[in-house]
């Protein structure tokens, strides 16, 4: 029976008759989500959602079994997350496993029958807690610069159905340090990150992932050293476990196994995604030659019992090769944007014989497909096509449509989408796309927003995109007559080329702020000579690191920018570097060093610490709260204090800006009022700053009114 990919919320059945799939649906009565599950028969002929099979908080990682008759998941039933079984045909489910906690991770064979499972290790049960003397003696607080050391740890467990149909119980599974040999238990993971569980088709061998701090002599790997640069030293290694004989090992010495593994369905290979393994010749060749080793990500295949890597196909890191599917002697894998290539084992290698291009326009390079080896189904998008599902065989002159999942969208008008070119000052080629309002004309000048994130190619936009960004707003502020410009990023990027057009003369790494300054100060320079843009009506919108290239760009940029928001964004501030020890080695890379000594001019220089006397521009901070709620002035949660950094130097120099905090949030908004307000905040404040247009009955009764006054405080920054 043929394998499939296990990462996915689209899920082919065996037989390639129906696809089962989950869909958010946010509910603002209850500011929560639901997630959805549905089965859609492939031969209907409707563009209807299908038959709902199951709702609930939490469902996530399904998968078919080898019958084509059940599912399983991970769902909760508002109280804890356990792993279930559906009943396609009756529609009846059962609990296979529950624990104490939550699981995050799970792992079946191709029957159901050998269950792996992951849980979290609660942080007062990981041996951390101080005891009573030392809370009333005092305890040193050590300098601990491993990032490893505060990761979450989760647990694995191994339970089997017996004869009776009862299952044993749950018995931990080790695997041994593939660098020093000690049983490791409590594995390392990010915050809502996955250990990947992955059981061969046999239940004997065990697929995992885990992070690790790297050994020195992993350091000459091109890729690690660009871990080492930024101050990072830990990756995800994979590791396998023959659950017979207890033996584990490294089956492929990858120096960021990322990707989910694919096991054959013989159950003695399996594919993985990754970058060049540590002393393989692709290695060889990138220290040779200097390259980034990062730029190039491939598909291997991987033989346990030989211990034989042999790459199958690669591509720039951006549209990296991915299997899909695969039986004993062929494989489907997605090798580019719209392109699926089926490859056969001939003459003991992998060799490409069929070349299936998806027939769909404006294609999203990171679109979730899935096959039984003869059909495709997968989500469709583009600039102004809402995600909906298609499916398509080899052949076919069309693919079709078979659910439309957001139909709201057919009775609204969309601002259209231009794919525009420019050219930083470097000569660096550069491709977005700018959404112009509708009823556009040529003799008006329009403000413009541009954001500092980039999207993928094909990605549908309305407000935030696929993992809800926060303040991405392109949609509402074209059709409130404000340009939207983002850069797009195609598989063909390279990280190497755009190093080659970094600007001159910066330490450490401080030339990639200097570079997305470029980017963006270029584009308002270009479509302000193409008669597009008021160039005294810009702003500018950074999330994540893309803030701090925001913060960077409103610091030394000539460009007169008029509004801006920083969204949880990386600061590489003076403050961080003090509150966060385990990332100063990654702050003194930045900078060339730390702020003291021969380094600190650097600091002075660049730091955004020491340049907030630079700022002219109104500035909206947005930071989210991890669950830590702000409700005592004396005690600042982490991820707030250093922007009161910012928001204190700010408010002393007299300078506008806001500062709005979301507890509950984590990096990309989930609960759906938090969503909204920063979307309907944005909009706001773009609205106010570059048109002068305040919303008649606004939330916040007093939000124009402080607004008004930041406006007179500009004026005399200004």
């Amino acid at each position: 029976m043929p394998a499939q990919n296990s990462e996915t919320s689209i899920r082919i059945d065996p037989a390639g008759n129906r696809v089962a799939y989950l869909v958010r649906e946010p509910r603002l009565e209850s500011n929560q989500n639901e997630i959805s599950l549905y089965l859609k028969e492939l031969d209907e002929q409707n563009q209807g959602m299908g038959k709902l099979m199951l709702r609930g908080p939490k469902i996530s990682q399904i998968r078919w079994l080898k019958d084509g008759k059940h599912i399983t998941m991970l769902s909760s039933d508002g109280n804890r997350v356990s792993l279930r079984k559906l009943d396609v045909t009756t529609g009846g489910n059962e609990t296979l496993v529950k624990a104490d906690s939550d699981l995050t991770d799970y792992g079946t064979d191709a029957n159901g029958d050998i269950i792996v499972f992951a849980v979290e290790i609660p942080h007062n049960q990981r041996g951390e807690e101080h005891t009573a003397e030392e809370v009333a003696n005092g305890y040193r607080i050590p300098f601990n610069d491993s990032l490893i050391s505060a990761m979450p740890r989760r647990r694995v467990y191994l339970t089997a159905r017996r004869p009776d149909g009862r299952w044993t119980t749950p018995e931990l599974v080790k695997v041994q340090s593939p660098f020093t040999g000690e049983e490791i238990s409590e594995l390392p993971m990010v915050e809502g990150g996955s250990l990947q569980l992955t059981l061969s088709p046999d239940g004997r061998s065990l697929l995992l992932r885990y992070f690790i701090e790297y050994p020195t002599s992993w350091k000459e790997n091109p890729f690690v050293q660009i871990l080492s640069k930024a101050g990072h030293n830990m990756t995800q290694i994979l590791m396998l476990k023959d659950l017979q004989t207890g033996k584990s090992w490294m089956p492929a010495r990858l120096p960021n196994a990322g990707f989910v593994p694919l096991w054959m369905d013989d159950s003695q290979s399996f594919l993985i995604t990754g970058l060049a393994a540590i002393g393989s010749a692709a290695e060889k060749r990138q220290i040779q030659s200097h390259a980034d080793g990062a730029d190039t990500i491939s598909l291997f295949w991987v033989e346990p019992s030989s211990g034989r890597l042999e790459e199958v196909a690669s591509h720039a890191t951006d549209e990296a090769p991915y299997a899909l599917w695969a039986s004993r002697d062929q494989l489907l894998a997605h090798t580019a944007n719209n392109t699926i290539t089926r490859f056969r084992r001939q003459d003991n290698r992998w060799q490409p014989v069929e070349q299936i291009t998806i027939p769909l326009p404006g294609f999203y390079s990171r679109a979730q497909l899935t096959t039984n080896g003869k059909r495709i189904v997968g989500d469709h998008q583009n600039l102004t096509t809402p995600p909906e599902l298609f499916r398509y065989s080899p052949g076919q002159k069309q693919a079709t449509v078979i659910a439309k999942l957001n139909p709201a969208f057919d009775g609204i008008q969309l601002a259209s989408g231009e794919e525009v070119h420019w050219t930083t000052s470097t000569g660096y080629d550069v491709s977005g796309i700018l959404l112009k309002p509708p009823g556009y004309t040529k003799a008006a000048k329009y403000p413009l927003v541009i954001q500092v994130y980039p999207m993928y190619e094909g990605q549908f936009l309305c407000d935030s995109g696929p993992k809800h960004d926060p303040s991405f707003i392109p949609q509402p502020l074209a059709d409130s007559g404000v340009m939207y410009l983002i850069r797009t990023m195609s598989g063909g990027r390279r990280r190497q080329e755009e190093q080659e057009h970094y600007p001159k003369g910066y330490p450490g790494g401080i030339a990639e702020a200097a570079f997305r300054m470029d980017i963006a100060d270029s584009a308002v320079e270009q479509l302000a000579k193409r008669g597009f843009i008021d160039l005294n009506k810009v702003g500018i919108v950074g999330f994540s690191r893309g803030g701090w290239y925001a913060q960077f760009t409103l610091a030394h940029s000539t460009i007169p920018y008029r509004a801006a928001t920083l969204v949880d964004n990386v600061q590489y501030s003076l403050g961080e570097y003090w509150l966060i020890p385990r990332a100063v080695a990654g702050y003194d890379s930045m900078y060339g060093g730390p702020p003291y000594g021969e380094t600190r001019k650097n600091w002075l220089d660049y730091s955004f610490s020491f340049n907030l006397e630079k700022i002219h521009t109104p500035m909206l901070l947005e930071v989210m709260g991890y669950g830590e709620p702000y409700d005592n002035q004396s005690v600042l949660p982490l991820t707030l204090a250093p922007r009161f950094e910012t928001f204190t130097g700010l408010n002393r120099l007299h300078k506008p800006v806001e500062l709005y905090y979301y507890p509950k949030e984590v990096h990309q908004p989930e609960h759906p009022r938090a969503r909204l307000a920063s979307l309907q905040r944005n909009l706001d404040w773009y609205r106010f700053w570059l048109q002068g247009y305040q919303r008649p009955t606004p939330e916040d009764p007093q939000q124009y009114v402080r607004w008004r006054n930041l406006r007179e405080l500009q004026g005399k920054s200004d």
